[in-house]
């Protein structure tokens, strides 16, 4: 079952990233809706790479490219970019700054990921799930941890400032809880990914249950 969790996950995203940048369309200046729609999209990337390998194993030609973009995608960025997009909801003034940290940060990390080395035989041998430990060398895994600190303190750290605010305030109690479901949704692929790393499957549920 957990085989296929990656294509329901995929599609999932791919409708929910629709609808995000559809509101970004009709409001033109609603900058953290674009961030957001686009943090989705590295979602779905992620997840419809992880879906290939859930299906097909690793493939020699592409299963080397399915693994980089993976772990740019979904590995790397998605944390960051979701996150970047509620720094621009309720921190204007730090915005622009951080996107154009964020942005050198990303290119810089894509620099690694597709010029390092990789050696897939844990891949090979029909792991569970992709994972970037002993497939990546370690200064390149080193870089993960930065972005995904940096979307879990926007990200999460911002819905939950936003759901004190309304209890705060007594009001929208739906917005609230709204901010609530948001950060624990989030908090379920940090939860999946530090199981992944001691070796437990859960990945592919938690990125799942996640949206």
């Amino acid at each position: 079952m957990l085989t296929y969790l990656p294509i329901a996950t995929a599609i999932v995203v791919t409708v929910f990233a629709y609808f995000v940048l559809e509101r970004w369309w009709a409001a033109r200046r609603s900058t953290h809706f674009l961030l957001w729609g686009f943090g989705l999209i590295l979602y779905a990337i992620g997840s419809y790479t992880a879906s290939l390998y859930a299906v097909f194993g690793w493939q020699l030609g592409w299963g080397e490219w399915n693994f980089r973009f993976w772990y740019l995608s979904g590995a790397v960025l998605v944390a960051a970019w979701m996150g970047q997009g509620t720094v621009f909801l309720l921190w204007p003034r730090i915005a622009k700054p951080t996107l154009v940290l964020l942005t050198a940060g990303s290119v810089f990390a894509a620099y690694l990921i597709f010029s390092a080395s990789v050696d897939p035989q844990i891949l090979i041998a029909g792991a569970p799930e992709l994972t970037g430990k002993e497939v990546l060398p370690t200064n390149v895994r080193l870089v993960t941890p930065f972005f995904n600190i940096y979307g879990v303190l926007t990200l999460i750290g911002g819905a939950l400032w936003s759901a004190f605010y309304y209890w705060h305030q007594r009001t929208y109690f739906n917005r609230m809880m709204g901010n609530i479901l948001i950060a624990a949704g989030f908090m379920m692929p940090a939860v999946g990914g530090s199981l992944n790393r001691f070796g437990i499957q859960g990945l592919s549920l938690s990125l799942f249950v996640g949206p």
